[in-house]
């Protein structure tokens, strides 16, 4: 003990607590810390995973599998397989229907009259290497089909290929093919890698989300409002948000502008010219699909006509005519591109650029489109 002066006296009493480590104590250390882990492991119940979306899905034949973007899993654990009449839908917030104006969502497949089981992987706000990723962890789980709905304000935009860091958990993993592997030096921390490596084998750490909603004390349902008024702010949270106001596009009020103004501004960020992560991401999702051998369905989700009457126009435009261009590349006997026609597409109703009320007629039209792709005649 290095005292000062005036304390000297103390050392006597501090003595016998004073704990001189070395490498043997170090190594004590460390060894029980491995043993309570690996006795937690076993010792901890199992536990219901705690999805989004699941109160909606409960009543439907629709099993979610994809995560809440807070948790550091990404994509369930379990349901590492599933059943081998079993259809994946993978996608973003164009999946999600709001009727009526309700608060709470339908989904797409769970609309369409199938007699396979269906699995929905849904991250809203999805971008390009979102659905790449969860589209390689689909694959994993060996469906009988796949069901890919790509979001067109997002495919081509390389400023934003991804929307929440818990992806670069699941990254390492599913990365590793040679088409893929330059993602996880760049992507991914060495949390990621210990995640992958251990952590996601771990009753308690791979579930520790669901043990933390567990015990964490519900919230409030009614919270006090109070009548003070502040000022509104932008939340820079998504990157692309960030750099359209404080780079593109610094001369405008961002505060007044509600979504469809926000999906303009997204969808003129998409390259018109070389979006060549985009391109490289698209073309890997494509390639995987096609060694699969799964069969596949993939379309580009509908948008409001409107939308072709706004400045976004020409980037949209591109945005098709890329994805058109690509798509051709890789045609094959298990990926089959869905065109929607016109009558399926006039009796779609949007909220917004992209969001559906109402999807009309599309449910039905799915339904014959993955009859024609699984060869199995649907009800």
């Amino acid at each position: 003990m290095n005292l000062p002066h005036d304390l000297k006296f103390a050392e006597r009493f501090i003595k016998p607590f004073v704990l001189t480590p070395d490498w043997f104590s170090l190594a004590r250390i460390v060894a029980w810390f491995i043993v309570f882990l690996v006795a937690l492991h076993f010792i901890v119940p199992s536990i219901t995973p705690n999805l989004p979306h699941s109160k909606e899905l409960a009543a439907t034949n629709v099993i979610p599998l994809a995560t809440t973007p807070s948790d550091p899993r990404y994509m369930r654990l379990d349901q590492s397989t599933v059943p081998d009449n079993s259809i994946i839908w993978v996608g973003g917030s164009s999946l999600a229907i709001k009727e009526g104006g309700k608060e709470t969502y339908t989904f797409l497949p769970s609309k369409v009259d199938t007699n396979a089981n269906q699995y929905l992987s849904i991250k809203m706000a999805s971008r390009l290497l979102d659905t790449y990723t969860m589209t390689l962890d689909a694959i994993e789980r060996k469906p009988k089909a796949l069901f890919i709905v790509l979001n067109p304000f997002w495919v081509m935009n390389d400023k934003s290929s991804f929307f929440k860091t818990n992806m670069m958990n699941s990254g390492p993993d599913l990365w590793v093919n040679t088409n893929n592997w330059p993602l996880i030096p760049l992507l991914s921390s060495p949390g990621n890698y210990l995640w992958s490596l251990g952590g996601k084998h771990h009753k308690l750490i791979g579930n520790g989300y669901d043990y933390l909603k567990l015990i964490m004390p519900s919230k409030a349902k009614n919270k006090t409002k109070t009548s003070k008024q502040t000022s509104k702010k932008l939340s820079y949270n998504q990157p692309l948000l960030f750099w359209i106001s404080q780079r593109y596009d610094t001369q405008t009020d961002f505060t007044t502008f509600d979504a469809k103004q926000w999906q303009i501004k997204a969808m003129e960020q998409n390259d018109k010219d070389n979006s060549a992560f985009a391109h490289k991401i698209f073309r890997n999702l494509l390639h995987q699909i096609k060694q699969s051998g799964i069969p596949t369905l993939l379309y580009l989700a509908p948008t409001d006509y409107s939308l072709t009457e706004t400045p976004a126009l020409s980037s949209y435009r591109a945005v098709q005519a890329q994805f058109n261009m690509i798509s051709d590349e890789y045609k094959s006997s298990n990926i089959r591109i869905v065109r929607i026609p016109e009558d399926v597409y006039d009796s779609l109703v949007f909220t917004d650029y992209l969001h559906l009320s109402d999807s009309g007629k599309l449910p039905e039209f799915l339904k014959n489109e993955i009859s024609a792709i699984t060869g199995h005649k649907e009800n």
